[in-house]
């Protein structure tokens, strides 16, 4: 059971994850349930670790599954707010440039064109769609703490685990 004074949100489900990876690799190992034979998952057919045949660290899928869900669900908040407040045109210019695929990405003044507005509204924007979903990531992550140390604990191992 979770222990809040034991430690964070986080680090617990990490922890129920490494556990749950270990025994599932122990029961794949057994000679008795086909030892030696590497499963792969349908899921897994498109991952670029199984065509590179590399394994993959539970740690790192972990903590990138951990920072897309929280991510995502302050987004989705940030989206249905500027929707309901009439502001959707400022969401849509985060869509249109932050959230946009690497290889699509347009600049402020394509946005600014594809949207009918000016550049420099993009840029105001962007700024303030940004600064309400970091507001709500840290919302988000302050409902998996119990103290402000564990929140920047937290906030960090979101945005830098370098740091770690």
């Amino acid at each position: 059971q979770y222990a809040p004074d034991r430690g964070t949100f986080r680090g617990y489900i990490k922890i129920l994850l490494r556990s749950f990876v270990n025994d599932q690799s122990k029961a794949q190992q057994a000679l008795k349930r086909g030892g030696g034979v590497r499963l792969v998952s349908i899921e897994d057919l498109g991952a670029e670790s199984w065509i590179g045949g590399e394994s993959v660290d539970p740690d790192q899928a972990f903590e990138r599954g951990w920072a897309a869900s929280v991510t995502k669900r302050a987004v989705d908040r940030v989206r249905d707010r500027f929707r309901a407040s009439g502001r959707e045109i400022q969401f849509r210019s985060y869509e249109e440039y932050d959230l946009a695929p690497a290889q699509e990405r347009r600049t402020y003044g394509a946005v600014a064109h594809r949207l009918g507005i000016k550049e420099n509204d993009v840029r105001n924007y962007l700024h303030t769609v940004r600064q309400e979903v970091l507001a709500e990531i840290r919302l988000e992550l302050a409902d998996t703490v119990t103290g402000a140390g564990e929140l920047e604990a937290e906030w960090k191992a979101l945005f830098r685990p370098e740091d770690r």
